[in-house]
């Protein structure tokens, strides 16, 4: 082998461990923005969340990762951790499905309501055309005289 051969060799044997470095922490990345922070006090992804137990977490994606562990192996021992809440998104295709039918059922029972109101008639107001005035005017006659006797 030449020199050139051999600097060469040198140089890929220092290189690829950079980039299985940022291979790895690139899957670290992917892995923990997938998952929540199981942290009472957190609401974040575990990826941006910088609280001690995210920073512990973190550490042991990157010590699952070296021990040749793959991305649904890591995922199901934090579910066996943590619970299915430590998931950001849910596995059950019933969790998509049952705010989207919560939505359509308050749809349709606003739209039952509206359409109810709608179509209930609506009682008729009297108005003076209506009233029988002939039937009250005596009645109005005598307190109207009896106002003035009054005053």
């Amino acid at each position: 082998m030449s020199m050139k051969a051999y600097i060469t060799l040198i140089i890929s044997f220092l290189i690829l461990p950079i980039f299985f470095v940022q291979a790895q922490t690139k899957m670290e990345t992917e892995i923990a923005s997938q998952l929540m922070c199981p942290c009472p006090d957190c609401v974040h992804l575990l990826e941006p969340c910088d609280c001690g137990v995210a920073t512990g977490i973190k550490k042991e994606i990157g010590q699952w990762l070296q021990e040749g562990k793959t991305k649904e192996e890591i995922f199901n021992i934090m579910v066996e951790r943590y619970g299915e809440k430590v998931l950001a998104t849910p596995r059950t295709p019933l969790a998509w499905i049952i705010p989207f039918a919560g939505i359509a059922l308050g749809i349709a029972i606003v739209a039952y309501v509206l359409i109810k109101l709608l179509r209930t008639p609506r009682p008729k107001l009297k108005t003076a055309q209506t009233i029988d005035v002939e039937r009250y005017k005596d009645q109005i006659e005598r307190e109207i005289e009896g106002y003035r006797k009054e005053g």
